[in-house]
């Protein structure tokens, strides 16, 4: 789970630090704007460095490999400042390389070590991890890195997320290697027929998984969540920003643990259609919130459930269900192929969301110049609703449980 922690800090730093950085620093905008969705761009190039390097590496060696460079460009970080903030944007650039690999292997990995019957539960905790990370650098992110408080020693969040990070690599010895089956598979397969991802009975299964990843960062994730603490300020929540951003992600880490119980015995359609449903109406009542004025506690309880409810299936269920699409000889690129879509869509959300919601006024609290911010959320709630009209047609349940097929596979090579 500590690749999916390593990914929450990857999405999650960008909260307290660009806030930080316009305030502080007074960089340019388009910088910060850079420095928050350039990785997804370069993580579009991950998975597949991630597959290449699995073709003749276990998933341990390989998690180690990047988690220990992702530790390292945490520490480069720190060599920027105020008149070289472009260090910033190339480390957040080599960043995605590690993170887009990371997107790739590591809810796999936890879906392989999954006891039978229990793989939704545990392609749960890869969405649990993300919420940790995020939780770890908004609270760093509040009493180091914090304008309104005059805290600017923001060079103590980078070293905490290398930590991490540097000791994920220790702890990844002690779990089991798992797929080691996949890479005797294919070593024994001389002579044997390959199959092609290009196949018909697999552009489809393609389709369906680009379609959940595009439909996750379309109900606006993360353009809430890599800007929670501007959001949460322009709610005008009465505490601190980075506080209530923990406590908002503290509610999602409880529905993807309520999500994981539920999931093997309601069905991965059922859940995802009520997830996808319930976020495009809280994001409707949270836009007239800001639109209407109306008390800023309402705002945060919208906040907290539209992430409780992205919690219990929009975020984890397209992540787990796609590995569950493919055999195992092409679980890999199958994965890296939608993952880099999911990256593609992640970074066009992150770039177009200030160019959606046009410059805010300091001194009213409004939007100009875009859609604005009513409009933005709104549009954000369409893609959700549709969603869950794309689920409930489209998602189809497993025939067998994904653990059961992978304990089979390493019996027989054994």
């Amino acid at each position: 789970m500590m690749c999916s922690i390593n990914f929450g800090f990857a999405v999650g730093i960008t909260s307290p630090l660009v806030h930080l950085f316009r305030k502080y620093w007074n960089t340019p905008e388009i910088q910060t704007t850079f420095f928050n969705a350039i990785l997804s761009v370069v993580a579009m190039v991950g998975p597949y460095i991630a597959t290449f390097m699995l073709k003749y590496l276990g998933r341990r060696p390989v998690f180690c490999i990047l988690q220990f460079f992702s530790g390292v460009i945490y520490l480069l970080m720190l060599t920027a400042n105020q008149t070289h903030f472009l260090i910033l944007i190339l480390m957040r650039a080599l960043m995605g390389l590690a993170i887009g690999g990371i997107a790739s292997t590591g809810p796999t990995m936890l879906v392989e070590v999954a006891p039978e019957g229990l793989s939704g539960f545990f392609g749960n905790l890869a969405q649990t991890g993300i919420c940790i990370g995020c939780i770890i650098v908004y609270l760093a992110g509040n009493w180091t890195a914090n304008v309104d408080k005059q805290d600017y020693k923001w060079w103590i969040i980078p070293i905490t997320t290398a930590a991490f990070n540097f000791l994920s690599c220790l702890l990844i010895w002690i779990c089991p290697e798992t797929g080691h089956h996949i890479i005797i598979a294919d070593h024994e397969e001389i002579g044997a027929t390959q199959e092609s991802i290009c196949q018909k009975k697999y552009l489809g299964k393609l389709f369906v998984g680009v379609m959940l990843m595009f439909i996750q960062q379309f109900s606006g994730i993360n353009a809430i969540v890599t800007n929670l603490d501007d959001n949460l300020r322009t709610s005008k929540v009465p505490m601190d920003s980075g506080i209530g951003s923990a406590i908002s992600m503290l509610m999602m880490i409880v529905a993807v643990f309520i999500g994981g119980l539920l999931i093997n015995k309601l069905g991965r359609k059922l859940l995802f259609t009520v997830s996808c449903l319930g976020c495009g109406i809280t994001l409707i009542v949270y836009a007239c919130c800001y639109n209407y004025d109306w008390p800023s506690w309402i705002a945060l309880i919208c906040i907290c459930l539209y992430l409780f409810l992205f919690g219990v299936a929009l975020g984890p269920v397209p992540w787990y269900c796609i590995p569950e699409l493919f055999p195992a000889n092409l679980r890999s690129l199958g994965n890296s192929i939608i993952s880099t879509a999911n990256q593609l869509f992640t970074f066009t959300v992150i770039f177009i969301f200030p160019i959606m919601t046009g410059k805010k006024n300091p001194d009213t609290g409004k939007f100009s110049g875009g859609m604005g911010y009513m409009a933005t959320c709104l549009l954000f709630a369409s893609f959700s609703i549709l969603g869950g009209l794309f689920g409930l047609f489209m998602i189809t349940e497993p025939i067998k449980d994904m653990s059961s097929s992978i304990l089979e596979s390493n019996n027989q090579y054994q």
